[in-house]
């Protein structure tokens, strides 16, 4: 039995020697009582002497002080069996690093003591910093466009407004005429509100959870009808037949109006974008079993079976669209009425 125990202390040491990870094993009061040469190299001590009997939270970061209190609260105090945390460490030439702490409470003649192993990850950190501050950026550029796009949409609100009192349209001698003309007003007119709401969003992401939620009673059919409105033109002129299938009873269901309605312009957009001339586009409303189903069906050249499952990753688009299509190419999406 002696014979056993020296070889599997042998192999621990071995182990816990040679490892390439920072390893070291702390007694309650975080006080090092054991620990191996890549630990010290990390903390740029010349070896593992030079740590032992030192408290691991002289090394923490004035900032993270506090990880180190948690993890001896956690194992200790609330008796965790293991506890893992991110932190920053400094050396005693004032140089800093990143690392991931893994402690594991493990029982011990004097006592229980922690066994604990450091990677360092600074690497990783500096990346993840740097997409921050570019997201960050990004997020900061999208703002600003939003907010000076909206001078150039009120700009053309003022000139529908104006167009509306002109005496050239005024004059046109035929009522049918007169109607057009209208009619095209206030479908740019819509246009624009719909482009405002969602300048309004970008410049309230932070709101965006909160407006989630407020929703309103519709009817979908007279909702999808009018929405439709300007992807009627944009058909016609393609050649592209678009219908409209929905039942003579009206459909209605909970929804928010603006982001409804921008699912449905995507479908409707990649719909035009990859039909070919003389190809059709149906948007079907119907009550199935309690819940109301949307379907944007079209004959064209559909999504490549492979790239099908990742239709709904974000900012994915293997054929510009935002859902998934399976034979014979139909776009659905279904939710409670109520």
């Amino acid at each position: 039995m002696d014979e056993r125990y020296q070889r599997s202390q042998d192999r621990f040491r071995t182990v816990f020697e040679n490892s390439p990870m920072g390893q070291k094993i702390i007694d309650p009061d975080l006080c090092i009582r054991q620990a191996n040469q890549a630990l010290a190299t990390m903390l740029g001590l010349k070896g593992p002497k030079q740590l032992v009997g030192r408290r691991i939270i002289d090394f923490a970061h004035p900032d993270f002080v506090q990880d180190w209190e948690q993890l001896q609260e956690q194992l200790w105090a609330h008796r965790k069996p293991s506890f893992v945390l991110e932190t920053c460490l400094v050396r005693p030439d004032k140089s800093s690093f990143w690392c991931r702490v893994t402690s594991v409470l493990f029982p011990d003649e004097e006592g229980e003591l922690g066994y604990t192993t450091l990677e360092d990850i600074t690497k990783r950190k500096e990346l993840e910093l740097a997409n921050q501050h570019l997201y960050a950026t990004q997020e900061t550029i999208l703002q600003l466009a939003a907010h000076d796009l909206k001078a150039p949409l009120a700009n053309i609100l003022m000139i529908v407004t104006m167009l509306r009192g002109n005496a050239g349209v005024l004059s046109i001698d035929s009522a049918k005429a007169r109607q057009d003309v209208e009619e095209l007003l206030a479908l740019a007119e819509q246009a624009c509100g719909q482009a405002n709401a969602l300048l309004r969003d970008v410049l309230f992401l932070g709101q965006l959870e909160a407006t989630r939620a407020t929703k309103h009673r519709t009817n979908l059919g007279a909702f999808l009808d009018k929405r439709m409105a300007v992807f009627r033109l944009s058909a016609q002129e393609k050649s592209i037949h678009l219908r409209l299938e929905r039942p003579k009873t009206p459909i209605h269901a909970n929804i928010h109006a603006d982001k409804f309605g921008r699912i449905l312009d995507n479908l409707l957009s990649n719909a035009l974008n990859f039909t070919p001339a003389g190809g059709k586009i149906r948007v079907g409303l119907r009550q199935l079993k309690g819940r109301v189903r949307l379907v944007v069906h079209d004959t064209g050249l559909g999504i490549p079976k492979a790239l099908q499952p990742h239709v709904f990753d974000k900012f994915t688009s293997p054929r510009g669209r935002a859902c998934t299509a399976t034979p014979p190419r139909a776009w659905a999406c279904s939710s409670p009425s109520r």
